[in-house]
């Protein structure tokens, strides 16, 4: 099987298993403990958040392990409705109807009064957000806003450094997040150097294991636990730390970062495929931003005319080929609500297919996908009678 679900999830690195294997062998003991070889957890977990502290360029704030970015969206989404909101007082909430469900589903739960207000950017059908109208949205009783920073199903990526600044320059007492799920460990992120009040990350979307992430914030954002019980995690999130992942998350960051400075190998694959794609088929609708400086060059997202995307799915799978048609926690549904939302036609949502890269893509994989999507094309356009 050639593996292009990338932003589902990433194949953990050789280095990263062998770091969590060595974690589980010799440091198993718990990082509260008192015992000598319990300090050596904890100093294995102080290193750690030293790592993701300097890797956000986050020196005095926040790095609370989580269990994934769902966690952490859930974490700080809880936070701004127990710190910040006061009884009887009219707030409004900012974000995009293309976010992730952990953010776009969790937004409705945690914000479902008369006092709170969510209010939608309005985007193009590639992701990309109307600053004009971002702008206009924003006022004095706007209390939080979270916007991805690349989008999950598109690949669409919004400027959230400029994006923050703008929020702050109208209102200094927002609270700024972002979902960095599809960006950490691809782009540079800094916080210290930005008007980004906190973001979330997952390990598995950089080649790390599922089961472990981050809620990144600095020191000035108050935090709600979600999860009571012991003192761990600056007395925010009670259980036991996850050395042995945790130690998995450092080493990912810490290989990404040659990829973060130099990802031309992504952005020659990507080009790749999209000129292909153009060349050798007609009718073919590229959803994600084609300039590379508003897109992910690890997500593609493109219509077929002519087909479906669920029978594509099954055909390249088929010729072993792994691709997915929307988010993959949102597989279930028909149509994926994101490409619905952002203002594609049903039609093209349908007939839409995510292809993700990582550095563990080659060209050669990818030029023989292109033939397999080509070949099935013609395919299922001759069954349908396609002109």
């Amino acid at each position: 099987m050639i593996y292009f679900d990338n932003a589902a999830t990433t194949r953990p690195s050789d280095e990263v298993i062998e770091a969590i294997t060595t974690t589980l062998k010799l440091n198993y003991a718990n990082a509260s403990s008192a015992h000598f070889i319990g300090k050596q957890s904890k100093k294995i977990l102080s290193d750690a958040r030293e790592t993701l502290a300097k890797h956000f360029n986050n020196h005095n704030g926040y790095i609370i392990f989580t269990s994934c970015a769902t966690e952490s969206n859930n974490m700080i989404l809880h936070s701004i409705r127990e710190k910040y909101m006061k009884s009887n007082k009219k707030y409004n909430i900012i974000s995009t109807k293309i976010e992730h469900p952990s953010i776009y589903n969790s937004l409705k739960h945690y914000f479902d009064d008369e006092n709170i207000e969510i209010r939608y950017v309005k985007t193009d059908k590639n992701g990309n957000i109307d600053v004009e109208h971002y702008k206009s949205i924003i006022d004095e009783k706007t209390l939080f806003i979270s916007i991805s920073h690349v989008n999950n199903e598109i690949g669409t990526k919004n400027d959230i450094f400029i994006l923050s600044s703008i929020a702050k320059n109208i209102n200094k007492n927002i609270i700024f997040h972002s979902d960095t799920v599809q960006s950490a460990g691809k782009f540079k992120i800094s916080l210290d150097d930005s008007d980004i009040d906190v973001i979330s990350i997952s390990g598995h979307k950089f080649h790390a294991p599922k089961g472990v992430g981050a809620l990144i914030a600095k020191k000035h954002v108050k935090l709600q636990p979600l999860l009571y019980g012991g003192s761990q995690e600056d007395d925010l999130r009670a259980g036991t730390e996850n050395i042995a992942y945790i130690t998995g998350l450092q080493t990912a960051l810490i290989q990404s970062e040659q990829y973060i400075c130099e990802p031309s190998a992504a952005i020659e694959m990507r080009q790749y495929i999209i000129e292909k794609m153009d060349e050798k088929l007609s009718d073919v609708i590229i959803n994600t931003p084609k300039d590379i400086n508003k897109a992910s060059p690890y997500i593609i997202n493109l219509a077929i005319s002519g087909t479906k995307g669920e029978v594509m799915l099954r055909m390249l799978n088929e010729d072993g080929f792994a691709v997915s048609t929307s988010s993959a926690c949102s597989s279930k549904k028909r149509v994926s609500r994101v490409l619905i939302d952002a203002g594609m036609d049903k039609k093209i949502a349908q007939s839409s297919i995510r292809i993700s890269l990582s550095r563990f893509n080659t060209m050669q994989e990818c030029e023989i996908l292109v033939e397999s999507i080509i070949k099935n094309t013609n395919r299922l356009r001759k069954v349908g009678k396609y002109n």
